[in-house]
């Protein structure tokens, strides 16, 4: 189970470097770049597409009771009495306690997505993150992610458990402000970091990890070909079609104000 402490409204204003439009609510920051939301978008994402295979399971989100809050917390710090779990009237709330709670937060709950336990078998040997057999059908994998408009921005050793990816927190899917109007340049050196840190995870996986793997490891042809000094980076995440799965309920130029207003603010 993840659990997600909470991130005040002013951090998430200041995630969106690539937008030239601001919002006009100011709670879609919030809505496209909590790491909880992000993580959910993906999810639902996969979910919809019958997909959910790409990565570690998420069987749903829990919204923790105050007592669980606090028998988490002990848990964690060893620390029996927390005061600042209180929410009491009087009690300032600072963003400093244990969950990170600030006043625009009191009342809510702690969120958390339950996802699958992942282990080693008893007669499975390496280590947890990820194996040569894994390496082809991680590219695949991503690629796929690519293929279904999610751009994953987190690509590192940390976030595989058993060649899957575990944790979309940073996470772009499509329709996304970013995704939607971030520079072409900006775009590519994206996407192409993306690939690129699998590559060098997959470099050092194999440096580290050399005794256990055979002389004719090759890394996969479809991630060699988006490295280097090529172009191509794979499927393109802006390319999926959201439109068919939202038709015309949502209209993305109702998330933004007006040209003239945007820059008013910004020079304001």
């Amino acid at each position: 189970m993840k659990m997600f402490p909470f991130l005040s409204r002013d951090y998430c204003w200041e995630l969106p470097r690539f937008l030239t439009r601001g919002f006009k609510d100011q709670e879609s920051y919030v809505d496209y770049y909590d790491p909880f939301n992000c993580e959910c978008r993906v999810y639902g994402r996969l979910k919809a597409e019958g997909r959910e295979d790409l990565a570690i399971r998420a069987y749903g989100y829990i919204l923790l009771t105050p007592e669980q809050e606090r028998l988490v917390a002990e848990l964690v710090t060893g620390i029996t009495h927390i005061q600042d779990l209180k929410q009491e009237n009087g009690v300032i709330l600072d963003g400093q306690g244990f969950w990170e709670r600030r006043e625009e937060h009191r009342g809510q709950p702690v969120r958390a997505i339950v996802k699958e336990l992942v282990a080693l078998r008893a007669d499975e040997e390496g280590t947890l993150g990820f194996q040569v057999s894994h390496v082809q059908q991680m590219w695949e994998d991503l690629d796929t992610l690519h293929s279904l408009g999610i751009l994953v921005r987190d690509i590192h050793h940390a976030n595989y458990l058993k060649g899957k990816l575990v944790d979309f927190s940073r996470a772009w899917t499509m329709y996304h402000p970013n995704l939607d109007l971030i520079p072409p340049v900006d775009y590519h050196d994206l996407r192409k970091t993306e690939v690129l840190d699998l590559e060098w995870l997959l470099y050092d996986f194999w440096r580290i990890e050399s005794e256990s793997v055979p002389e004719n490891f090759e890394l996969p042809r479809g991630l060699l070909a988006c490295t280097g000094w090529s172009d191509d980076c794979g499927y393109d995440p802006r390319e999926y079609d959201w439109r068919a799965r939202e038709g015309d309920d949502f209209d993305p130029e109702q998330l933004f104000r007006c040209a003239q207003e945007s820059w008013n603010q910004s020079d304001g």
